[in-house]
């Protein structure tokens, strides 16, 4: 028969142990460079205004700015009541989604339909319009800051309440969100392949130590 050493190595818990260190290894963050910042705008008037620039949210009357109005265009021509929302684009400048408000939560990316202006006008009593409207900000090279306004539309005024900016260039962002998602994990296969490795180097040493603890101790007479 065989016997045992009196204090046999733990294999199981320390494989559990080096594999779990290997799969730590083999993770790395996400790129977290993506961030959005958020601000009211706190404005009523006949004109509002929302820009962005150089990281920053602003709201003036400036080339590049997103601007919202609420009117009565015309009542020789029986139009009672007239919404907008236009971007200016001379040196820069901004778009919005055309169709008016969006739900919480809808997606503004490079695949909403956008417009320079959206300009509904009616001669009935004026639908509810109030709500996020979607927006973009050109960095005058092809890219954009995608955003949004919470606007309200108050007969012959405009309200720009809480408005959002995804600060990474080409990066979606949700109607009403305000804060970034957490960094989502993702594996490196080089330092994940290298891990293993020496996991398995080591998983080998010590099965071979266990075996070697491992003694005859010679026939028993009766």
């Amino acid at each position: 028969m065989t016997k045992k050493s009196s204090k046999p190595i733990p294999s199981q818990a320390l494989k559990l142990s080096l594999l779990a260190g290997a799969g730590a290894a083999g993770v790395m963050a996400q790129d977290a460079a993506a961030e959005i910042i958020s601000q009211n705008l706190n404005q009523t008037n006949y004109n509002v205004y929302f820009t962005y620039s150089g990281g920053a949210i602003g709201t003036s009357n400036v080339t590049g700015a997103m601007t919202g109005s609420a009117f009565f265009p015309d009542l020789q021509m029986a139009k009672m009541w007239g919404h907008m929302m236009s971007g200016n684009f001379t040196g820069g400048g901004a778009q919005v989604v055309n169709g008016g408000p969006l739900a919480l939560n809808t997606p503004i990316d490079s695949a909403s339909t956008w417009t320079g202006s959206w300009l509904p006008i009616g001669n009935d009593p004026a639908p509810n319009q109030n709500g996020y409207f979607g927006v973009r900000f050109s960095n005058g090279s092809g890219d954009w800051n995608y955003g949004w306004v919470d606007v309200q539309f108050l007969g012959l005024s405009t309200r720009f309440g809480m408005a959002a900016v995804e600060t990474t260039l080409n990066t979606p962002i949700l109607a009403g969100q305000t804060t970034s998602p957490d960094p989502v994990p993702e594996i490196d296969p080089a330092s994940a392949g290298s891990a293993m490795s020496l996991v398995a180097g080591v998983l080998a040493m010590v099965e071979q130590r266990r075996r070697r603890r491992v003694v005859p101790t010679g026939s028993v007479v009766a």
